[in-house]
């Protein structure tokens, strides 16, 4: 949770300019005062009472996610106690609190704005495109758990204490050891899930969904690149996207390979005790193991050796593999008896999953897989910098609104520290501002 500094009593605000954490607060307050869902909010509010202003509430709203405070209690608590946090949020209204009960009713009718608060991340994500080129072209996937505030689902009718929208799901880990032996490891978790696309330099969010906790990470990802690539213009920049083994399925790579774009997606290990398997009856001394490496062995000494990967043909889609023995200008004595031709070229969409446009065990994979943590940071951020993982609640629609306001709340923040460009030493220090970016 950040702090506030809490000025005196005989402070005079231009003391108080000087503080970098209330100056960054109040240009992104004032990046998004103004916009479609808060003037909606107005007409609707009509000529109804209006002791809290909608403009001063929403100020209000997304100041509890920059300051990080668990509750929205523990945030009025202090916008009463601090003068100056009071002054940044209302201006002339500087002695006006919000009361709970305002903020919760204020708060429902954020929840009927998902489509609202969805466009204006996309606006703000098409803002940071201009500003920045290189936005969103290489990205990375990855969902992330959210625990409900209940502890377990129930047949009951919703009455606003008990959760009818969360669900319970199992992660399952798996492995090899070192010493070839397969291993599984389960966890369970009720709540929630939101599925992320990052951009892997800026550490940005791109697209996001709010999900139950046992919907499928690989169906979503399959909906949610389709929608995103069909948005905007910074999603047309896409030339490559990583992922862990939660999106490893077939068609999801041929879609990704067909629009263009190079994955690096781990392959979920699912054969246990067996090594390797045979290629093609029409070469039977070539095998593959589960990864997709390719293994001949000499047709006269029966020695091992793994075919090169050589490259991706885009043409044709497909990746090429030459033999070891041209390839290193090694003496092979089966040369003469072997079938396997000298560059043989593996079609992607035949297996997508063992056999991607770049193979996992060359060194381009396992330097650009690496890139898929930038969308864990990004979780981590969310959780620890904006206090997701302690705003647990009881339904989808107001995780949703958390989640959209948390992500809102990091591009605005990245706008503004974007449109301060100049004051930055050079581009890689501009840069790592942008990733180190929390929330302040």
């Amino acid at each position: 949770m950040n702090s506030i500094h809490q000025i005196s009593f005989f402070d005079h605000f231009e003391d108080f300019k000087k503080s970098d954490q209330l100056e960054h607060l109040k240009k992104v307050l004032d990046s998004l005062s103004d916009n479609t869902i808060v003037q909606e909010l107005k007409m609707r509010r009509g000529n109804g009472r209006n002791k809290f202003p909608v403009d001063y509430l929403w100020r209000v709203f997304i100041s509890f996610f920059i300051l990080g405070h668990n509750t929205m209690m523990d945030h009025l608590r202090e916008i009463a106690r601090n003068t100056e946090l009071r002054w940044i949020l209302g201006g002339d209204l500087c002695e006006l609190v919000p009361t709970p009960s305002s903020m919760s009713r204020f708060q429902k009718k954020l929840e009927e704005y998902g489509p609202g608060l969805r466009e204006l991340f996309g606006e703000l994500r098409e803002a940071l495109g201009t500003q920045l080129p290189e936005l969103g072209e290489g990205v990375a996937m990855h969902s992330n758990i959210l625990g409900s505030k209940a502890n377990r689902q129930t047949d009951k009718p919703r009455d606003g204490r008990r959760d009818v929208d969360a669900t319970k799901t199992a992660k399952t880990y798996s492995g090899m050891t070192k010493e070839g032996k397969y291993w599984e490891k389960t966890e369970y978790f009720f709540g929630y899930k939101v599925h992320l696309i990052v951009d892997v330099v800026y550490e940005l969010p791109l697209y996001y969904r709010v999900t139950k906790a046992s919907d499928s990470d690989v169906k979503i990802g399959e909906e949610m690149i389709k929608s995103y690539i069909e948005k905007g213009t910074v999603s047309k920049r896409t030339k490559f996207a990583s992922a862990d083994r939660g999106y490893d399925s077939g068609s999801f790579i041929k879609y990704l390979v067909n629009q263009g774009i190079t994955t690096y997606v781990d392959i979920r290990m699912m054969w246990q005790d067996e090594k390797e398997r045979l290629y093609s009856r029409e070469y039977e001394n070539l095998y593959y193991k589960e990864k997709g490496e390719m293994i001949c062995y000499c047709p006269v000494s029966g020695k091992p050796r793994p075919l090169i990967y050589d490259g991706y043909e885009s043409s044709r889609k497909c990746q090429r593999r030459k033999c070891p023995a041209k390839a290193y200008g090694l003496h092979c004595k089966g040369e003469d008896k072997c079938k396997i031709p000298k560059v043989l070229r593996i079609k992607v969409e035949d297996d997508p999953r063992r056999f991607p446009p770049v193979a996992r065990e060359s060194y381009k994979f396992k330097k650009m897989y690496k890139t898929r943590t930038a969308v864990e940071r990004v979780n981590s951020r969310l959780d620890s910098g904006l206090g997701l993982d302690m705003k647990k609640v009881r339904s989808l629609k107001r995780q949703e609104l958390f989640v959209s306001m948390g992500l809102i709340v990091m591009l605005t923040s990245a706008l503004v520290q974007v449109r301060q460009r100049e004051k930055f030493k050079d581009e890689e220090t501009f840069k790592r501002k942008l990733r180190s970016l929390k929330t302040a």
